[in-house]
């Protein structure tokens, strides 16, 4: 399921999929798996998700819409709490 019916189902504590979802947590890359690639400042200004190693022109933007979505969500989920 996606889009709003979605968001107001689990609001009212759905479980949309039960007994069929497995969590996996994805963590920025690692030095050793950028290899030759890796740069200290780049890494320490705009972090080492994939998305940002890939394609460093558009950087900034994307992490613009990840803190957006990021914090939009976490503001919602405190609202329900």
């Amino acid at each position: 399921m996606t889009g709003s019916r979605a968001r107001s189902l689990r609001r009212k504590g759905v479980n949309l999929i039960a007994g069929r979802a497995h969590s996996y947590k994805m963590f920025p890359l690692t030095a050793a798996e950028i290899g030759a690639d890796f740069n200290l400042s780049d890494s320490i200004q705009w972090g080492n998700l994939p998305s940002v190693v890939e394609n460093k022109p558009a950087a900034q933007e994307y992490l613009s819409s990840y803190m957006g979505t990021y914090l939009r969500e976490e503001v919602l989920q405190e609202g329900l709490t």
